[in-house]
C-alpha cells in the first residue's frame, strides 16, 4: 500500500512537471506563434511596397530612356512627348502589355531606325508579332525595326516566308519597295495576333495589366511620400531580422 502510494506520488509528480512544461512550453509558442505571424504580415506589406516602388522606378528608367532616344533622333519630346505617350498607352491596352514594356521595344524600334514616326506607326505589329508567341516583345521590335530598313535576309533568317524575297525581288529593288514588301508579309502573317489568342488567356493578362497599374499607383505615391517614409519602413525591416537572428 505505501508502495503503491509512493507510484501514484511519483506519477503525479511527473504529471504536474508535464502539464507545467507543457504550459510553459504552450505559451512560449503562443509567443513565436504571434511573432512568426507578425513577422510575415509585415514582410507581405513590404514586399507590396518593394514591388510598388520597384513598378514605379522601372516605369520612370524606361520613360527616360525612351525620352532621350527619341531627343536623339531629332525629336523634341517637349512637342510630341504626349502623343507618343498616348500611343504606348493605346499599345500597351491593345497588346495587353505594361506600359514600359512597350516604351523599351519603342526605344528598340527608334535605336534601329532612328525614325520616330515610323516606329510609333508599327507598335501595334510589334504586339500582334509578339502575342503570337514565336517572339517575344524585343525581339518583335527588332524585327519590324528591321523591317523598317528593308534587311530582307537578316528578317529572313527569323520569318521564312520574308526569306524568298531575296529571290523574287531581286537587287534592283528600292529600299521602300523592300520595306513595303517585308511589312506586308508581317502583316498578313500576325495581324490581329493579340486578339486571336484564347480567351482565358486575354482575360488573364487584362488582369496582370491592371494589377501592374495598382502596384505602380501606390509606387508612384510611396516615392512620392520621399526618402523619410522608405526609411522607415527599412528600419522596420532590420528590426524584424534582428529579432530573428
Amino acid at each position: 500500500s505505501d508502495e503503491l502510494k509512493k507510484i501514484r506520488d511519483d506519477i503525479g509528480e511527473v504529471s504536474s512537471k508535464a502539464e507545467k512544461s507543457g504550459t510553459a512550453f504552450s505559451g512560449a509558442a503562443e509567443q513565436v506563434a504571434k511573432y512568426v505571424a507578425g513577422y510575415f504580415a509585415f514582410t507581405k506589406v513590404i514586399g507590396f511596397i518593394k514591388d510598388a516602388v520597384e513598378a514605379s522606378v522601372e516605369a520612370e528608367k524606361a520613360q527616360f530612356r525612351l525620352t532621350r532616344q527619341v531627343e536623339a533622333a531629332g525629336v523634341a519630346w517637349d512637342v510630341w512627348g504626349g502623343d507618343i505617350q498616348a500611343a504606348i498607352q493605346a499599345a500597351s491596352e491593345y497588346g495587353r502589355v505594361q506600359d514600359q514594356e512597350v516604351s523599351q521595344a519603342l526605344r528598340r524600334m527608334i535605336l534601329v531606325t532612328n525614325d520616330v514616326g515610323g516606329s510609333v506607326k508599327n507598335l501595334n505589329l510589334v504586339m500582334d508579332i509578339a502575342a503570337e508567341g514565336s517572339f517575344e516583345l524585343g525581339q518583335a521590335a527588332t524585327i519590324v525595326g528591321q523591317s523598317m530598313e528593308g534587311q530582307v535576309r537578316t528578317v529572313g533568317m527569323l520569318v521564312p516566308e520574308v526569306r524568298k524575297l531575296a529571290d523574287t525581288m531581286g537587287d534592283n529593288a528600292t529600299q521602300s519597295e523592300r520595306v513595303e514588301a517585308i511589312l506586308g508579309i508581317l502583316h498578313q502573317r500576325f495581324d490581329d495576333a493579340t486578339q486571336k489568342v484564347p480567351a482565358a488567356t486575354r482575360e488573364y493578362e487584362l488582369f496582370k495589366l491592371e494589377m501592374n497599374k495598382v502596384l505602380q499607383a501606390f509606387g508612384d505615391l510611396f516615392v512620392a511620400l520621399g526618402t523619410p517614409v522608405l526609411h522607415t519602413f527599412n528600419e522596420g525591416v532590420k528590426t524584424w531580422r534582428d529579432i530573428f537572428e
